[in-house]
């Protein structure tokens, strides 16, 4: 079963593994995406484990997943690396000039408990999101703007989007910011 793994399932996987450092992982979501290489004709043990492990449990499913990182030699790290892979991950996205940033970063976020997004905040040094957040909220809270008059409706609107349009631009300042990118595990 020496079947190359295409990069995009790499990234699937490697985003998962992200994820499952910062306990933001479910079965259901390793396994589905096991059964999906398999019907694509990836052949690998671990991924035939993982779909057969019973019970259906993080902690019996979870050393299986970490084993297939091993066995296909797939770098993965600690908190600290899975908080930056986030961020290459979605903030690659919200630069997009066709994406919602908002949506991502709202899924960003959503990827991360409390405690981790105050990390963000305490070492934006580190992280440097500070501005992207920051644009975030305050699109955030004229996007709730509706009980208004039609002039600051429509006042907010425009604000939204030039506040998207900033977020994309942000985003694109902090993707091509050379010590932004996926490290190394």
């Amino acid at each position: 079963m020496d079947d190359i793994i295409p990069e995009d399932y790499v990234e699937k996987f490697r985003l998962l593994s992200a994820r499952g450092t910062l306990d933001r992982i479910s079965v259901d979501e390793i396994v589905a995406l096991a059964d999906d290489m398999l019907n694509a004709s990836i052949f690998k043990t671990d991924l035939l484990a993982m779909i057969d492990c019973r019970p259906r449990t993080i902690s019996n499913i979870y050393p299986i997943f970490e084993h297939f990182f091993v066995e296909n030699k797939i770098p993965i790290g600690d908190k600290n690396w899975a908080i930056k892979y986030m961020l290459v991950h979605f903030i690659g996205r919200m630069a997009d000039a066709d994406s919602d940033p908002d949506f991502e970063l709202c899924q960003l976020l959503g990827m991360m408990d409390s405690e981790t997004q105050v990390e963000l905040n305490k070492h934006d040094s580190f992280f440097g999101v500070s501005q992207l957040m920051r644009l975030g909220m305050q699109y955030n809270y004229y996007i709730q703007f509706h009980d208004v008059d039609a002039i600051e409706l429509e006042n907010a609107r425009l604000i939204c989007v030039r506040l998207a349009s900033e977020m994309r631009t942000e985003a694109r300042r902090w993707i091509n910011n050379d010590t932004n990118s996926v490290p190394n595990a």
